[in-house]
């Protein structure tokens, strides 16, 4: 019988967790793809997995920030909310068929 588990009344307002590069694909010269799965070693995911405790990131990473990652290696993420003005980025756009412009997918 497995432990109940005992819910926060709210989310935190972020979630640290740690992941463990099992997969680096060389794309070419100035790309990588990495694939990172949950790390499950001792307390790595404490906070996390109350939330979450599976998940799967994959990301393609280009120029030289692709040496970072390496099969194997664990990286620590934190995820949290950030509205598009926080980012400080050009938001992508397309028109549809009414001549409407909103945000891209």
């Amino acid at each position: 019988m497995t432990e109940q588990t005992e819910w926060p009344t709210r989310p935190p307002g972020r979630v640290a967790a740690r992941f463990i590069c099992i997969n680096k694909k060389i794309l070419d010269e100035a790309q990588v793809e990495v694939t990172l799965h949950p790390s499950t070693y001792g307390r790595d995911n404490v906070e996390w997995a109350p939330y979450t405790p599976a998940g799967v990131v994959r990301m393609v990473v280009n120029g030289p920030a692709g040496a970072l990652f390496v099969e194997g290696g664990r990286y620590a993420v934190t995820f949290e909310r950030a509205e598009l003005s926080d980012l400080n980025l050009a938001v992508p756009t397309e028109t549809v068929g009414t001549g409407e412009v909103r945000p891209g997918r």
